[in-house]
């Protein structure tokens, strides 16, 4: 197949690297480029659960001379002379799998950031342990939310076979507190009568480049293709309740110590109120015109859902949808069928394209910028031809706190990134 020139260069500085994180914005086709960069068919795709599909179609319909086979639990593999398609969880249950690699493709690799959880000990412990000939890290969200995220992917740059990818962090760096102290800064907080420590920021930009020189390359949708404009808009609501129980929620959450609160499930459920007339109103306005809405969370999916869905022409995804249903619900929305799509952001907010709508609408947001960033793209990609617009549904007082920090966080990563102007 044809590449586009991005894509060749990818191509030619995954192989000379070996070990490198492709992180080109979302639709600029990571998959293509990964899988041309391949100089053997002996490979493993590990990727989301959700995703596995998505790989297989790209492989029958570009690589139709590469050999796959999607794996799950019980599979037992008898060639692995072929592409071999496996999600996370499961990579533990095939001992061999990384043994008989050329080359292992982490999609989605931001999925690795927490060098504590299983998910990446497994993964770490693995490539440490086989030293494939090349490693591809595909994400376009390599930090999401704290610099100290990509200390993980830097660490398995690091166990590349030859020395081509420039400083080896595990040697500079051997844990994760000297990496952040090192990149980051450092406060004390309180927060709920205890003291936490927390690092933020980026104080060493150039030492950070230097980290990344040789195995990290990066390129913007917007340098690369020209893209129609997109423009966001906030849609200012009544005040919420618990506002304050909000904002504690959010303070204790950002220190890294808990998982987001009941309180921003309540809060998120409260402004469906608001959200509904919006997209009643934005439907009458737009007649023929189709429309996405994310919130973070199911029941909020599920209420909006329901309030809408009055002639079979409204769709949801949750994490509860089978996958081929989830696929059978883009591809209706893609050609036409369904007039609306309501979806989580963690079920529909990565890997999937819908760009038969040209606005999207947050009922609420995920308190991680680059998560936000990534549903944003569903529509704003390679395809989509007309203006888009995105919708952000707030409240006076915390709720609109939280928007401007995450657009703080977002330039600190752009920063990180080298995305800065």
């Amino acid at each position: 197949m044809k590449l586009f020139p991005h894509q060749m260069d990818g191509v030619t500085y995954l192989r000379e690297k070996r070990y490198a994180i492709l992180g080109d914005g979302m639709g600029l086709g990571k998959t293509v480029t990964a899988l041309a960069a391949l100089e053997s068919q002996r490979a493993v795709v590990v990727t989301p659960a959700a995703l596995k599909e998505i790989w297989a179609m790209e492989l029958s319909a570009k690589f139709p001379h590469l050999s796959f086979e999607i794996l799950s639990s019980r599979s037992r593999i008898q060639d692995y002379n072929k592409i071999l398609i496996v999600n996370y969880e499961i990579i533990s249950n095939f001992p061999l799998l990384f043994k008989n690699a050329h080359t292992v493709i982490a999609d989605e690799a931001h999925y690795l950031k927490n060098m504590k959880s299983k998910r990446t000990k497994n993964f770490l412990s693995f490539i440490k342990k086989h030293r494939p000939q090349c490693l591809f890290l595909l994400t376009g969200t390599p930090i999401k939310n704290h610099v100290p995220e990509i200390y993980s992917l830097l660490v398995l740059c690091s166990f590349v076979p030859d020395s081509t990818n420039g400083i080896s962090v595990k040697d500079e760096y051997p844990n994760q507190t000297r990496f952040n102290d090192a990149l980051c800064f450092v406060r004390t907080k309180r927060i709920g009568g205890m003291m936490l420590q927390e690092w933020y920021g980026l104080k060493d930009v150039a030492r950070l480049e230097e980290l990344l020189r040789g195995k990290y390359i990066a390129r913007r949708l917007e340098d690369v293709v020209k893209l129609p404009p997109l423009e966001e808009h906030f849609a200012q609501v009544a005040k919420i309740s618990r506002d304050l129980e909000l904002r504690d929620a959010f303070q204790k959450y950002q220190t890294g110590r808990s998982v987001p609160s009941p309180v921003k499930v309540q809060t998120a459920i409260e402004k469906v109120q608001f959200t509904v007339p919006l997209v009643k109103r934005l439907l009458k306005e737009n007649p023929g015109e189709s429309f996405v809405i994310f919130s973070d969370h199911t029941e909020p999916v599920r209420l909006i859902h329901a309030a809408l869905n009055q002639d079979d022409d409204v769709g949801y995804i949750t994490g509860s949808v089978p996958i081929p249903k989830r696929n059978e619900l883009i591809s209706n929305f893609q050609h036409g069928v369904i007039e609306v799509l309501v979806c989580t952001i963690g079920s529909a907010g990565t890997g999937v394209t819908l760009t038969a709508s040209t606005t999207v609408i947050f009922n609420d947001c995920p308190w991680v910028p680059g998560d936000l960033a990534q549903a944003k793209k569903r529509i704003h990609r390679i395809g989509q031809t007309h203006p888009c617009a995105v919708y952000f549904v707030t409240a006076p007082g915390f709720d609109t706190r939280i928007m401007e920090t995450l657009n703080q966080k977002s330039k600190i990563i752009s920063e990180a990134l080298g995305y800065g102007s």
